[in-house]
């Protein structure tokens, strides 16, 4: 069990006072089984007229300000401490219902509507070069479950690509990743989140913070969804789930969040 401590602050800055719009913000991390926030505060600058809190359809508490005074300055500051629990959704794999993480992935008829919009492919494949990328894992491993298959293909973009930051512009294609054999974060994600869903996986693009000892940064990573992770699902409904501290997030290229 671990005590974390996040601290986000974003400024805009402007170069004569500006009306704002509504404004709205995801700070405050989701409670669950495995997670409970201790303390959440936000200090906006200038104060807002209005800050009320509702939910999203995936669970998220969303804030939402109103701003009456014009400013040349907008500052979002908050601090959460929470309690989290590594969450061992994976293991152990020799589980009673381990073989639903064996490939050829299946998961259950309850969990497909939930899961569905994060197995559709976002890019075309003609040639089948991701798909035959992607099958390469399969052989390489020696077991063919979602646990061994992610980790060979995130030590496979760590071993063989490079990284090489790009603080702006959408994400690379997979297939452009994979000719230059070179990319940020968002594109390794971007190639990864593809590629497990060619082997019939779910996975989500997702951004936040990685922490790395003395330093930390923002990192894009990708969600995988294995059968068993999926199992059960989160929270009342039929809700998808959303990304949290205790998710499966793969980053192939840790150190490079600066």
């Amino acid at each position: 069990m671990d005590i974390l401590r996040i601290r986000h602050l974003t400024r805009y800055r402007y170069a004569k006072p500006v009306q704002f719009g509504e404004h709205r913000m995801m700070f405050r991390p989701r409670e669950s089984f495995d997670q409970h926030v201790l303390d959440s505060r936000l200090k906006i600058t200038p104060e807002p007229s209005n800050l009320r809190y509702m939910h999203d359809v995936f669970g998220n508490c969303v804030g939402v300000a109103n701003f009456n005074a014009p400013a040349d300055q907008l500052v979002f500051e908050s601090f959460n401490r929470l309690e989290h629990s590594p969450e061992y959704a994976l293991d152990p794999p020799l589980s009673a219902d381990g073989g639903m993480n064996s490939y050829p992935f299946a998961y259950s008829p309850s969990d497909l509507p939930d899961v569905h919009s994060s197995m559709l492919r976002g890019h075309r494949d003609k040639d089948r070069t991701l798909e035959t990328w992607a099958r390469s894992f399969l052989e390489t491993v020696r077991r063919a479950d979602a646990t061994h298959v992610l980790a060979a293909m995130t030590r496979g973009i760590h071993d063989n690509f490079k990284y090489s930051g790009r603080a702006f512009g959408p994400p690379q294609s997979p297939q452009e990743t994979l000719q230059l054999r070179q990319g940020s974060c968002r594109d390794f994600a971007v190639l990864m989140m593809e590629a497990v869903r060619c082997l019939g996986l779910a996975a989500r693009f997702v951004s936040g913070y990685l922490h790395v000892p003395a330093d930390g940064g923002q990192a894009r990573s990708v969600v995988p969804l294995s059968p068993r992770r999926a199992q059960g699902g989160r929270g009342s409904g039929r809700r998808p789930p959303s990304a949290r501290a205790s998710d499966f997030h793969v980053n192939p290229y840790p150190a490079a969040a600066k």
